[in-house]
């Protein structure tokens, strides 16, 4: 699994950030002074493809790490939004090729059509709706899952403690800016519970009422996909490694699609939905540390001065430009066995490896002698950068002068 997790040597980073090491002996008081490059880290593609790709390698580790060794069955749940009933008409895609396919403006679109999720009426097409349901997708999503473990611990007649399997969560975006979930499990989970856990069951048989999962008025659409892959199985396993690929893809992509991302019509209901983060979004931070803080009924002048001072807090921040959502975009339970974080470690523990040359050499070069090293942060910025390196060039050649007093050893 080690190759999976990194490769050799990735491209470079397309915005990265400058960082500057000063490394001070303090026997002697020689200052030596290096410059290097940080990787941004993103997971968008459209910011910075290369670490998007690192990013995306160790995601696929991460999940492929955990169903390692799983023999079983393995389910996975898609979770759609609501239709326009609760938000308004979009323009939609016709895949079907049929009349019901039919876009709500009794045209017929096809997928890559740059009116795809473009409100037909923007006065009438509820934004501030799609922010509340981003927002509360994760807590529904949590909702949904503790009510399938129940309805499962009730069918096989046992604890909801023995029958909870390891799960993985990834966050997609649609086209009119809402979120659907996918889900990986590593067990069997019946398509009537997933069913009746998202979109409730009317009494049967033996089998009491099942009410909807819902979360302060908020709840998913009828559509309820579920498909199986038998992991013992060969040809199946490799449908896991393709769904894992598919959704990891589903999670680099930014909020808005390549091609609509320049139409000025989806900037427009982009910024709309935006708008409204800040009433949606709430934090604990005050006034004086966030610019979207809640100020109160009779804020005072020092506070309003306050909010025009400051900058989004990194809740709000998140949440703005993933409209409404201010969660991370993959997320594995405590029962899958690894984290995203550890992914990293291994693909840093793997690059290691072709460095091993320097690192014998480095063996053998003792140094006894106190070093101090200090980082500074040096921003993105270019022009920033060589202000920042001249002026901490001056306060290297004034050190050296005389002024920095040696301390002994």
């Amino acid at each position: 699994m080690s190759s999976i997790a990194a490769k050799p040597k990735y491209d470079p980073c397309l915005r990265p950030f400058y960082i500057a090491r000063e490394q001070t002996n303090l026997g002697t008081g020689e200052v030596n002074f290096q410059t290097f490059e940080k990787r941004c880290g993103t997971r968008r593609k459209d910011l910075c493809e290369p670490c998007s790709v690192i990013w995306k390698d160790d995601a696929y580790f991460a999940l492929m790490t955990g169903a390692k060794g799983y023999q079983g069955e393995i389910t996975f749940i898609t979770l759609t939004a609501p239709g326009w009933k609760t938000f308004g008409k979009a323009h939609t895609a016709n895949h079907t090729n049929k009349k019901s396919g039919r876009c709500a403006c009794r045209e017929y679109h096809e997928a890559n059509d740059i009116l795809i999720g473009l409100p037909l009426d923007r006065d009438s097409f509820n934004h501030r709706k799609v922010i509340e349901f981003n927002h509360l997708a994760p807590r529904l999503t949590a909702i949904t899952l503790q009510k399938i473990w129940r309805l499962l611990a009730t069918e096989t007649q046992t604890s909801v403690k023995n029958v909870k399997r390891p799960t993985a969560r990834v966050m997609e975006w649609q086209d009119r800016g809402l979120l659907h979930v996918h889900i990986v499990v590593l067990g069997k989970i019946p398509a009537n519970i997933v069913k009746a856990a998202v979109n409730g069951r009317n009494p049967q048989e033996k089998k009491r009422r099942v009410t909807p999962s819902i979360h302060n008025g908020i709840r998913w659409g009828n559509q309820v996909d579920v498909k199986y892959a038998n992991a013992k199985n060969s040809d199946e396993i490799k449908k896991l490694s393709g769904y894992v690929t598919k959704v990891i893809g589903y999670a680099v992509k930014d909020v808005t699609r390549g091609v609509t991302s320049a139409v000025p019509a989806h900037n427009a209901h982009r910024q709309t939905l935006r708008s409204h983060t800040n009433e949606v979004i709430k934090c604990s931070s005050s006034p004086f540390e966030c610019a979207a803080a809640d100020l109160g009924e009779n804020p005072s002048e020092l506070l309003i001065a306050a909010r025009r001072r400051t900058n989004l807090c990194r809740k709000h921040y998140r949440g703005k430009h993933q409209l409404g959502f201010t969660g991370n975009v993959l997320s594995l339970n405590r029962k899958w066995g690894t984290t995203l974080g550890a992914a990293k470690k291994a693909r840093q523990a793997f690059a290691e490896k072709f460095r091993s040359a320097q690192n014998t050499a480095k063996v053998f070069c003792f140094n006894t002698e106190k070093i101090s090293v200090s980082h500074h942060f040096l921003g993105r910025d270019p022009k920033n950068v060589k202000r920042l390196l001249a002026r901490l060039s001056i306060a290297r050649t004034v050190r050296q002068s005389g002024e920095f007093t040696p301390l002994l050893t």
